[in-house]
Parts: C-alpha cells; sequence; structure tokens
C-alpha cells in the first residue's frame, strides 16, 4: 500500500495513505525545508502494522518533493487518520 508526502504551513509533514497518515515533525522555515524520520528501528517500533516496510518509500517521497530527511533516534511519529490543522 503506496501513499504520498505532503508538507503544511507549520511544522508538520505527512505521509498519507489509505489505512492513515504518518505525521512528522518539519522544520519548514529553513533551506532546503526538512522532515524527520526516526531511523529503521525506530520507525518499525512506533508505526502501525500497514506501514511496516515503508520506511525507504516514506524517505523517497520526501526527497522527491526536494525536502530535505534527517534521520535520528529520537524523533517521534504521529499516527492519525486524518490530518488536522
Amino acid at each position: 500500500m503506496k501513499g504520498h508526502a505532503n508538507v503544511h504551513r507549520g511544522e508538520a509533514a505527512t505521509y498519507t495513505c489509505e489505512a492513515g497518515v504518518l505525521q512528522f515533525p518539519a522544520g519548514l522555515g529553513v533551506r532546503p525545508a526538512e522532515v524527520y524520520i526516526p531511523i529503521v528501528s525506530r520507525f518499525v517500533e512506533q508505526v502501525p502494522p500497514w506501514a511496516l516496510g515503508l520506511h525507504g518509500h516514506v524517505v523517497s517521497c520526501f526527497e522527491e518533493l526536494g525536502v530535505e530527511v534527517v534521520l535520528g533516534e529520537d524523533f517521534e511519529i504521529e499516527i492519525c487518520t486524518t490530518f488536522d490543522r
């Protein structure tokens, strides 16, 4: 199940597919914009079953938008059914 990445006003970036939304912290006031994604081992600890195995795809989707992906151990993912600002 593949989805798409988006950046939003404020400091949020999302990956959305039919099953739900993964929301990541982001630094959108810098050039280039940055999204903060957990490293693979932390990613799989935080995501629901539908998102397992999508780390590389999520990273690629943000890179295709021109967003710099920063990987780290301490970044948190918020799991949503929709994105509300």
